[in-house]
Order: C-alpha cells, then sequence, then structure tokens
C-alpha cells in the first residue's frame, strides 16, 4: 500500500467512502505478486491515480484524488505525474510518496511524461510541444515538429506521446502534420 509523507506540499487527497469491488482476470495477481512491484494507472475521467499491489497473492489497491490526472513517468525511486495545471514529482521510498516538487504548468493535458537526462520532459499537448518542467514559468518549449509554425495556444496536431532513447528526446507521436487548431480531430489520421 502506498501512502505519502508531507515534504512541506499538502498531499493529494485518499479516496474515501463507498468501497471499490477489484476483481483480476487470469494470472494478473500472480504476475503482479512475482513482479514484487506495484502498478500505477491514471484515470483522467474520474480524476483518480491508483496503485495496486498483490503481495501474498492478495490483490490490494489504493487510490488518489487529483484533478485530471494524465501522463506518468518512473525513474528509480522517483514518480512523476500531471494533473490538470501541475506536474507532481514524488520520491518513493518503502512504500511510501513523498511530494518532492510541484511545478504549475497551467492547463497543459500533458498526456506523457519522461525523464531525460536533464529532467523531466512532457508531451505538451496545447501547446504543440514537446515541453519541460520549470520553476519560473509554466513551461520550457523544449521542441516542437517543424510544421507547427506558432506558439499557439490551440491543439493542433494533438502531440500526446514522447520516447527517450540514451537519456534523449528520441520520438514524439501526433494525431496529424497540421498547425491549424483542432486539425487532429477532422480527417483521416495518421
Amino acid at each position: 500500500m502506498i501512502s505519502f509523507q508531507r515534504r512541506g506540499f499538502p498531499p493529494p487527497s485518499i479516496v474515501a467512502g463507498k468501497a471499490i469491488e477489484l476483481r483480476a482476470r487470469g494470472d494478473f495477481v500472480d504476475w503482479l505478486a512475482s513482479s514484487g512491484g506495484t502498478l500505477a494507472v491514471t484515470t483522467y475521467n474520474s480524476g483518480k491515480l491508483a496503485f495496486f499491489s498483490a503481495a501474498g497473492g492478495e490483490l490490494a489497491a489504493s487510490f488518489w484524488s487529483f484533478p485530471r490526472p494524465m501522463g506518468m513517468a518512473c525513474e528509480g525511486n522517483r514518480l512523476a505525474l500531471a494533473s490538470r495545471e501541475h506536474v507532481w514529482v514524488f520520491q518513493v521510498n518503502g512504500g511510501r510518496l513523498g511530494v518532492d516538487a510541484i511545478y504549475s504548468t497551467g492547463r497543459l493535458d500533458a498526456h506523457d511524461l519522461a525523464f531525460d537526462r536533464r529532467g523531466l520532459l512532457f508531451a505538451n499537448t496545447r501547446f504543440n510541444c514537446v515541453g519541460r518542467a520549470s520553476e519560473r514559468v509554466h513551461f520550457l518549449r523544449s521542441w516542437q515538429p517543424p510544421f507547427a509554425t506558432a506558439a499557439q495556444r490551440t491543439d493542433c496536431c494533438h502531440l500526446n506521446g514522447i520516447g527517450i532513447r540514451d537519456g534523449r528526446l528520441a520520438a514524439a507521436t501526433a494525431f496529424c502534420d497540421s498547425d491549424s487548431p483542432k486539425a487532429w480531430r477532422q480527417g483521416d489520421r495518421f
């Protein structure tokens, strides 16, 4: 079970109230138990970050409320999570999460996050670029596709995935190659 430690920041709230029934299919519980790890999942529709574990062969879960949680990234003992207007960085220590940093990003719709050799990158869907977390501004523009000719605040291509290789940004995915507002919702997508 994961619990939050306070380190100068208020922790997100644990979901209380109505019990959630857990059902697993196939060999999921055995696989999770044999991994010795914890599976983290976000769902922005219900505003939850969920942790699943299976120590002793029993499925256990804890749920935390965040406003519109989306992308996550793990590296070593760090877990980063994008929510509606913040990127959270946690330190994981013995089944506890300590809030290490909170970056105020404004509304970006960060679908994917990844650690590179300089820090934390995210797919900045709303601004059609790959951004970097910053303590001074909402984000630093790290890369944008060549067809994104303007720094717009409109999701044009729906850039929503990134990949890191050898500590550097190696790939980014988008639904289309247009810089027209909401172009990704129209026509054929590649």
